[in-house]
């Protein structure tokens, strides 16, 4: 990926109010997460961690153990 591709995605990102950076070299420098962007990637996790169990449990059936 090239330097230009990551510091539009941080623009973006940063637009989203999901990081915080510093802007230098018109760059994106010392990025960090925000709480609203930590607290999406819990419940998306918990959401595909719950999809991923019933989806085990619906074939544990099928499974020759």
């Amino acid at each position: 990926m090239k330097t230009k591709d990551v510091t539009d995605l941080c623009f973006e990102l940063a637009h989203a109010g999901c990081i915080h950076y510093s802007r230098g070299d018109n760059l994106a420098n010392f990025i960090s997460l925000t709480y609203e962007a930590l607290v999406y990637c819990e419940q998306e996790f918990k959401r595909n961690f719950k999809e991923m169990a019933e989806w085990i449990s619906s074939i544990k059936g099928m499974l020759p153990i």
